[in-house]
């Protein structure tokens, strides 16, 4: 081991279509190994330090192992194509020390495992390719053979580039004093010139996630961490779930103990993880190594090797330097945290036993109103209308006859009264004529669950959706394999699932309606393999995984679901489950919005007619429209759609003036019968001192009424009434209250991070910086980066906080953050005499300054003075002249900083407003 630097190292390289190592690289790729491997230096971006190879092996691709010749020259032309259509080309070079290969069994008297070198380059390099996006990229591959090292070459292309452009500065190459100097292109004007280019580096995550790949399934570390992971679930934590500490003779006293001092507080806070536990965590732990010591003494101990084992295999394979104990510890401190937990659950239990009968009826009362609001997080939208009238139809002649699932013309004119006419009442008889039909039961359902043409009536809407379900069930069982029953295979299971998922007539069961969905997606059927997407995009009794839920909508969206192209070209707009490319978005929002369309035109889906409002106010997939919109939008109003009813306000606010103000109230008080959304937009407007109709203690209730829905936009607009200082509302605990535990929303965790700041107690502004710090891993806004920044830098307890908090600042001033830079232009001019830096000061002051910033340019004739001051003095002399002018100076910045946090303030307000006063838009849980 110690002769091995590193089992494995990647390294990853780019060239331009125009390169000619591009069209040497195509030139060579169906030539025989020999000439290939002595013109190496041609084609090879590392060629420069590499050299040529001893042999090269054939070339090898993600499908196969050895290409034949015909195959070769097929790539060699989607490779030309790739590159007539622009696309760059990636050289990634995977480098094994032979050594390390003996070692793990890939390299025998010289003889190398190929079919094994080529299964972990293949998941290598799908594990790279797929965090940088390039899914659709194809690659190829050789193996060059080196005394020392042996190499795998991979080539990468785009057959259709959509690689992500960015705007880059230019520089040219200029000779100063004799020396060559890089400095930025300017125009004639003097401005900096800059080009659109794609992205050609690949992110360093993405390269390491390629080494790891490779190294794991080398080393075969997936069985080692199973057997470490089988210690600590399957033996420790399993049992221990089953172990009773209170009734355990040994630990019982030090179980009530700990009892003792755990805070009055919610209990979902006695969480081994909570700021909450940090006091008591040494005693959890403590309670958790005499529990293994117990009982699990051997199991620790063979713990502990396996651990030390992994660490020494990472370590050789990754060519880390730091301690190994490393992995080891924290390995460790997981076990402790998970068996903590389970302590901690016990005790919760423990608590629950001995609250009295009401404490408990109070609680599970709680508990009820929090599942429910869970229950109420957005489902996908127009999901349970997941057949549109003409698909639905379209197989009515061939399964009309079908038992219990019938297409019959009383049916149709029932669905075409209801949804096309709007004549619910004589809609509704005709679906009473057919008690034995399950269509018609559900559509009944749906009428009272909504409260079409009847009373909205949830019990009996249930009555109707148990009575389609056991239809449906009946029918599922009678169907066979014939061609009779191929629509049905694939519908029936289909229904079933959607009234699980979401508790129709039954009880909600995600397992049960994964079951289903999975059955009907296995015959073919787009929405459910939509709908699997979704259960994995919401985590619905399962991880989430969008990984798996890309998989689902892609098969869905190439079925011609356009709700599933829909969903794909939001996660590629906003990055989720996949890097950001917008090409693909709207690429996605085109197909999502052509298919809608198609849609709408054989139906009058009022929601179907909100969606493609939506698409053509963002211009998603189509250019923007606002007239078009509002008149998708106020025919859905027409069939009392409360979402388009909240759009549509929407549009009458940014109008501006009163009449459009008052049309706006009244379509929102009409959806804020059932829309939580409209409650919180009710809220904003009253509460806005600058309308017309502001009444702010009306807002509060409106808010309180959609935070009470699980609006966690009111509880944002209600912590930051509370915690304006300049509001006779003021009041920083009620702000606190108002947002603690609806922190989901990153931008209610900075605000609530920035409120425990302001607190006297330092224990409570160390809490905000906890706060603050996640708030910044899950990307925080720029105003939350400085607040923290600043208090790090000016208040932080030792050196490493200052120097956190100095790097926050320094990031932001060098992306032209005004007020950090301002900060930083006071911290260095304010620190002791010998320890200032003027330079830095007045460098950072004159960056605001050049923005405008009134107070940089203010204090720089200060920065200016003092550095002439001091210019030539001793350093006493400096030290009297520092506290003649301190006080004069702090006086001046402390006048200055008025007007700056009036700028600052004027500049938040303007943000929040934008992002509240905008209204949110929710599209989502709605079905008919």
């Amino acid at each position: 081991m110690g002769n091995i630097k590193a089992g494995v190292i990647v390294k990853n390289r780019f060239c331009k279509p125009s390169s000619s190592k591009y069209n040497q690289y195509i030139n060579y790729m169906d030539r025989p190994e020999a000439v290939r491997t002595e013109h190496t230096m041609e084609y090879d971006l590392y060629a420069d330090y590499m050299g040529n190879p001893e042999k090269t092996t054939g070339l090898f691709t993600a499908e196969k192992n050895r290409l034949t010749e015909a195959e070769s020259k097929e790539m060699k032309k989607r490779f030309a194509a790739a590159q007539e259509k622009g696309s760059l080309m990636w050289q990634t070079v995977i480098s094994f020390d032979n050594s390390w290969l003996k070692e793990n069994g890939l390299l025998h008297d010289g003889i190398l495992d190929e079919k094994k070198i080529y299964e972990v380059t293949r998941k290598g390099m799908r594990k790279m390719l797929q965090k940088e996006g390039l899914e659709n990229a194809i690659w190829s591959g050789s193996i060059h053979y080196n005394t020392d090292n042996i190499h795998i070459h991979v080539a990468t292309v785009e057959p259709d580039p959509m690689r992500k452009v960015k705007e880059y500065q230019e520089y040219e190459w200029k000779e100063e004093n004799g020396k060559k100097v890089k400095a930025p292109v300017r125009n004639k004007n003097g401005k900096l010139v800059s080009s659109q280019e794609m992205v050609g580096r690949f992110k360093l995550s993405s390269i390491e996630a390629c080494k790891s790949t490779i190294a794991n399934e080398i080393i075969k570390s997936r069985d080692i961490n199973h057997k470490i992971n089988e210690i600590i679930r399957g033996t420790i934590i399993k049992q221990k779930k089953d172990h009773s500490l209170a009734e355990d003779k040994e630990l019982a006293h030090a179980f009530f103990q700990l009892y003792k001092k755990l805070p009055e507080c919610d209990k979902k806070m006695w969480n081994y993880s909570t700021n909450l536990m940090k006091s008591i965590r040494p005693d959890i732990d403590e309670l958790s190594r005499r529990y293994i010591d117990q009982y699990h003494k051997n199991d620790f101990q063979k713990l502990v090797s396996e651990l030390k084992m992994q660490s020494l295999k990472y370590q050789e394979a990754y060519s880390t330097k730091g301690n190994p104990e490393e992995y080891v510890n924290n390995k460790i401190k997981d076990l402790y945290k998970k068996l903590g937990n389970c302590i901690l659950k016990e005790l919760r239990e423990y608590d629950n036993e001995i609250r009295s009968n009401a404490e408990q009826e109070y609680r599970a009362a709680e508990q009820a109103e929090e599942q429910g609001r869970k229950e109420k997080l957005p489902e996908p939208e127009l999901e349970d209308n997941w057949c549109p009238v003409e698909e639905d139809w379209k197989y009515s002649d061939q399964v009309e006859s079908s038992r219990g699932v019938v297409w019959s013309n009383i049916y149709k004119k029932a669905k075409e009264l209801i949804y096309e006419k709007e004549k619910f009442v004589s809609g509704i008889r005709l679906l009473e004529q057919e008690p034995e039909n399950a269509l018609a039961l559900y559509e009944l359902g749906t009428c009272y669950n909504y409260g079409r043409g009847v009373e909205a009536d949830e019990e009996k809407a249930g009555e109707y959706f148990k009575g389609s379900l056991q239809i449906f069930q009946d029918v599922y069982e009678s169907l066979t394999s014939l061609e009779k029953d191929k629509f049905l295979r694939q519908y029936v299971p289909y229904r079933i699932a959607k009234q699980y998922a979401y508790g129709q007539g039954v009880d909600k069961d995600y397992e049960q309606a994964r079951k289903y969905y999975e059955e009907a997606a296995g015959e073919g059927n787009i929405y459910a393999m939509y709908s699997l997407g979704n259960i994995y995009y919401y985590g619905q009794d399962v991880e989430v995984s969008y990984d798996q839920a890309i998989q689902y909508f892609n098969k869905s969206a190439i079925g011609g679901n356009a709700y599933a192209a829909y969903r794909l070209a939001s996660m590629y707009e906003k990055g989720v489950g996949a890097a950001v490319d917008q090409e693909k978005a709207q690429k996605y929002y085109r197909d999502a919005y052509e298919g809608f369309s198609k849609m709408l035109s054989k139906s009058s889906d009022d929601m179907l007619g909100y969606k493609i409002a939506m698409m053509e106010l963002k211009g998603q997939g189509t250019e923007k429209n606002i007239e078009f919109a509002e008149a998708h939008l106020k025919k859905a109003v027409k069939k009392k759609n409360y979402y388009a009813m909240y759009q549509l306000a929407k549009i009458n606010l940014e109008n501006g003036d009163i009449e459009s103000l008052k049309e706006s109230e009244k379509l929102l008080m009409k959806a804020a019968e059932r829309f939580d959304y409209a409650q919180y937009a009710l809220g904003d407007i009253y509460t806005d001192k600058e309308s017309p109709l502001y009444q702010m203690e009306k807002g509060i209730k409106w808010l309180e009424k959609a935070r009470n829905n699980g609006n966690e936009y009111a509880s944002y607009k209600l912590g930051k009434i509370y915690s304006d200082m300049h509001s006779e509302y003021y009041d920083l605990h009620k702000s606190i209250g108002y947002l603690e535990g609806s922190t989901e929303n990153n931008y209610v965790k900075e605000l609530l991070g920035k409120c425990y700041l302001k607190l006297p107690e330092k224990e409570q502004q160390r809490k905000g910086v906890d706060i603050l710090r996640d708030a910044m891993e899950k990307g925080a806004s720029e105003s939350t980066q400085y607040v923290l920044g600043k208090y790090l830098a000016y208040q932080g307890e030792q050196k490493s906080e200052i120097k956190e908090g100095m790097q926050m600042l320094t990031e932001l001033a060098e992306n032209n953050y005004e007020y950090a830079q301002v900060s930083l232009g006071i911290f260095y001019m304010k620190k002791e005499p010998g320890e200032q830096n003027f330079e830095l000061s007045k460098y950072w002051l004159g960056k605001a300054k050049d923005q405008g910033n009134a107070f940089a340019e203010e204090i720089l004739k200060n920065v200016e003075m003092r550095t002439a001051m001091y210019a030539g003095k001793k350093r006493s002399s400096v030290r009297l002249e520092y506290i003649r002018y301190g006080s004069a100076l702090n006086k001046a910045i402390v006048s200055l900083k008025r007007s700056m946090n009036n700028e600052y303030e004027q500049r938040q307000n303007e943000w929040e407003h934008e992002l509240l006063t905008r209204l949110p838009e929710k599209e989502q849980e709605y079905e008919r």
